[in-house]
């Protein structure tokens, strides 16, 4: 027995006991034999995603510990399907709703120290963490800025939706805290404006509804002040040039290798048949085979398929760390300006790699949605962002004339990150962009309070252009 099996029905037996009901009693409402429900909940029997579905209707759960219940279910198999690591984040995915992320050590790591960043904040969590971790909830979420956590040793982290009620986090014996009591501990990175400096044009309503919104939060203004400060519309400045790290444009390949890939897949719980079906999900026209994914788990060598990389990253939950896929190549060093559309199933890191001509580096501007950024590149530098949501649109790259530009999904080690200095397109996409934030915290608190924060102000139309 693993000790996922044996962690997964620990899970079960502490939703069962935090509603109260009896092993007999969800027995009998799940019409199964009250030695299954001791099967599920000892780890003898695995509880698949059917059987999951009947304990949350019998037990009554509402949606949002339904949601959880499913989320700490997956992050049980998570120390068995991949290795430790240092860096994890994660792109919430709208609907706003209350969300949580569950840090664990790895036992021989020495884990001290964790540090959590949330676009301009900063906190640091010094105090030893016990072995079953650490659950941080907080009452809304948001897909962009993502959530960065880094580990001063190999660990891990799993992020999931719903609330997780205190009496399983007691029973599990992980520790829980409020994000927002961490927040006030948070240092801001940027600076913002003062609680009182006076804000002109179609912005001022909304910087006011922002000053409003921590002030019904409890939470100072001088931290919620930096993530507006980011966004004053204007271009940033050019960033630092990043020397190149390749000769030769990257391509579709496996960052894991084959055994590890076998043991993630088994450690979800799938067969080859099920991984190919929800892989195939993703994608209707570019099928995989159980055959194909067992020649995959033997030579590591993916098959000629349009995003079997990226989708097998997306079924298996890796954020990127499964392999690179490249989804676009530019041919002709006449093409100043790149479109490129990453897959809509796609969410977690992207890199983009530029091929110059010239030995000094290129200023290089991407704008994708309603940010922008530029940033000096050297021939065969790969950078790497996030992409935050399914409808993220394309990612613009415009470069100097004679320049080539590869792109795809996933990871890269030699990359480097470039999520920071983003800022709006325009007026307009930085009105939107402070709405967008402000209503993802009130949302999850009603659509009455939010209702009334969209009476109390109406901002002036945004100048400066559209945003799609």
């Amino acid at each position: 027995m693993t000790p996922a099996a044996l962690l997964s029905g620990r899970i079960l037996r502490a939703f069962r006991e935090h509603r109260h009901v009896s092993a007999g009693e969800l027995a009998e409402r799940a019409h199964v034999a009250a030695s299954t429900v001791s099967m599920w909940e000892s780890g003898r029997r695995t509880a698949h995603a059917s059987v999951v579905a009947k304990v949350a209707q019998a037990l009554g759960l509402p949606p949002a510990e339904n949601a959880a219940l499913n989320g700490l279910l997956r992050a049980a198999t998570t120390p068995l399907a991949v290795a430790p690591q240092i860096t994890w984040a994660h792109n919430f995915q709208p609907p706003s709703q209350p969300a949580w992320l569950w840090i664990r050590p790895d036992p021989s790591s020495g884990l001290q120290r964790v540090t959590l960043s949330w676009g301009p904040f900063v906190a640091t969590i010094t105090e030893p963490l016990p072995t079953a971790g650490l659950l941080i909830h907080a009452p809304a979420s948001a897909p962009n800025p993502p959530v960065v956590v880094t580990l001063d040793a190999a660990g891990w982290v799993d992020f999931g939706v719903g609330v997780v009620p205190p009496a399983v986090a007691e029973q599990l014996g992980i520790d829980m805290r409020d994000a927002r009591t961490l927040l006030k501990a948070f240092e801001p990175l940027t600076p913002g404006l003062g609680p009182h400096e006076p804000v002109a044009g179609p912005l001022a309503p909304w910087f006011e509804q922002g000053r409003d919104l921590a002030r019904r939060l409890g939470l100072a203004w001088e931290l919620i002040a930096p993530h507006f400060g980011v966004l004053r519309p204007g271009w940033s400045e050019v960033g630092p040039g990043i020397p190149g790290e390749a000769d030769r444009p990257l391509s579709t390949v496996l960052l894991l290798p084959p055994p590890e890939l076998q043991r993630c897949r088994e450690s979800r719980g799938l067969s080859r048949r099920e991984l190919a079906d929800r892989v195939n999900a993703l994608d209707g026209l570019n099928q995989l085979t159980a055959k194909a994914i067992e020649k995959l788990e033997l030579t590591g060598r993916p098959p000629d398929i349009a995003g079997v990389t990226a989708r097998l990253d997306r079924v298996l939950e890796l954020d990127g760390r499964l392999g690179l896929d490249r989804t676009y190549y530019s041919h002709n060093p006449a093409t100043t300006t790149h479109r490129i559309r990453f897959p809509d199933y796609w969410i977690g890191p992207v890199w983009i790699q530029v091929f110059t001509d010239r030995i000094e580096a290129v200023g290089v501007d991407l704008i994708w949605g309603p940010w922008k950024r530029r940033q000096r590149l050297h021939h065969g530098a790969v950078v790497t962002t996030r992409k935050s949501e399914a409808g993220a649109g394309s990612l613009q790259v415009i470069t100097p004339r004679g320049c080539r530009v590869v792109a795809g999904t996933g990871l890269p080690p030699m990359a480097r990150d470039i999520n920071g200095g983003w800022r709006p397109l325009n007026t307009a996409a930085a009105v939107r962009l402070v709405r967008d934030g402000i209503m993802a915290v009130l949302r999850p608190a009603g659509p009455r309070m939010a209702a009334n924060v969209r009476r109390e102000r109406r901002p002036a139309p945004g100048g400066g252009g559209s945003i799609g």
